[in-house]
């Protein structure tokens, strides 16, 4: 049998197994088993998240033949036992559940061809016929006003399931048809835990760590993050190390973050230009790398504020002791005002024809930010009388004016 990517073959067969979307595909059960179905849906979200996976499973849910009606629980499809229904539901060749895309298919005599022809006509077999349009927000403005009529009075036993990854783009008198749900990005935690079990049952040996830092790379898409660890595996020979990671992936390890922060603690300027040198001509993602420099300059803000138990950094890439060492070089302050400055040059990294020079000017900017003085220190020395760095150089100067005027003076005497 062919090989079978990570991300298709660990594809959620059953609602349970749909991660980070829990109210979703609670509130999709209970209308099934309640019966309270509704004519047309809107999946919205990031890309990666489960949406058409949600409305697959849906679909199977719908025409499932274990029951006589809609089955809240229907065949996972891995198992022995499945009905033939969720069997061919799965592996997308049912008659009475059609699956396309909307990038591809964006006409009006497209639509009328796949939906409009054939909606009047009965399911083959199945209890519902079910059209899933992916990327809806891609139809014309032509194939949503043919769509409207149908969306507003379908026939029975038809429903619609529509994904977008751009919300915005669809029309509201679509979205006014149809029951609507909003897909959120997973959390860190829960990549890495569905990782986890996967790299188990594969048995792939790779250290939690490392798995930390492909979870993370899928930026809160399952789908990216499974990707991506597949590519690593194909990339590794043996055991998956973080070294393997980064090449694969062309991101940057903890490690080079580590560095990067600790340069800017000791105001280290040439190590900075070595670090992003070394990330350019490796082929690292730079914009990544800032990301994660971003994420750990507010994981050491939460460990400053927040202390070192908090949950709100259990998945943070440095752990204690790192935590512990590089925060000590910093006040709450000069974290704040360097993911400030850092989310700005991230921003202009995106649209810039040399990033890398965006970077290194970005990460020298965090080395001088730290030598401006705190606003609270500056009026605590006003009131207290202690001049300030500026009025010691102003008083300086005056001293020295008036000493080189008092000689001046004396020689004209003499």
């Amino acid at each position: 049998m062919a090989y079978q990517v990570i991300a298709r073959k660990w594809r959620p067969q059953i609602f349970e197994e749909v991660i980070g979307q829990e109210a979703i595909t609670r509130t999709l059960r209970n209308a099934i088993e309640h019966d309270r179905l509704h004519h047309a849906y809107v999946f919205s979200g990031a890309r990666g998240v489960g949406k058409t996976t949600t409305a697959r499973l849906l679909a199977k849910a719908l025409n499932c033949h274990k029951t006589e009606s809609p089955n809240p629980k229907p065949c996972d499809t891995s198992k022995e036992g499945a009905c033939p229904s969720c069997v061919e539901i799965s592996e997308g060749r049912s008659l009475d559940v059609l699956e396309f895309d909307a990038a591809s298919h964006t006409k009006v005599e497209e639509i009328r061809d796949i939906i409009l022809e054939g909606i009047n006509i009965n399911p083959a077999r199945d209890r519902f016929k079910v059209f899933i349009i992916d990327e809806v927000h891609m139809l014309s403005k032509s194939s949503f006003n043919a769509l409207l009529k149908t969306l507003e009075e379908p026939p029975e036993r038809v429903v619609f399931m529509m994904a977008t990854t751009e919300h915005h783009k669809v029309p509201v008198t679509i979205l006014s048809r149809c029951q609507e749900f909003e897909f959120h990005t997973i959390p860190l935690k829960e990549i890495f835990g569905r990782l986890r079990m996967i790299a188990d049952a594969e048995k792939i040996e790779v250290e939690d760590h490392i798995l930390l830092e492909i979870a993370r790379s899928g930026e809160g898409s399952m789908r990216d993050a499974q990707s991506n660890f597949d590519q690593v595996i194909s990339f590794s020979e043996g055991a998956i190390t973080s070294e393997n990671v980064g090449i694969a992936l062309g991101i940057a390890g903890a490690e080079v973050v580590i560095r990067a922060l600790e340069a800017i603690g000791a105001k280290d300027h040439k190590h900075l230009f070595e670090i992003v040198a070394g990330l350019a001509d490796s082929g690292h993602d730079l914009g990544h790398f800032s990301n994660n420099l971003m994420i750990c300059i507010r994981d050491l803000l939460v460990y400053k504020l927040a202390g070192e138990k908090s949950v709100l950094i259990e998945s943070s890439s440095l752990d204690e002791a790192n935590l512990e060492q590089i925060a000590s070089r910093f006040s709450e302050t000069d974290l704040i005002r360097c993911f400030n400055s850092l989310a700005e040059t991230s921003v202009r990294m995106r649209s810039a024809n040399e990033p890398r020079y965006l970077l290194e000017i970005g990460l020298l900017k965090l080395v001088e930010m730290r030598s401006l003085a705190n606003i609270e220190d500056l009026i605590k020395r006003f009131e207290s009388g202690i001049p300030t760095h500026g009025e010691s150089q102003v008083q300086e100067q005056s001293d020295d004016t008036a000493s080189m005027a008092a000689a001046a003076d004396s020689k004209k005497k003499l």
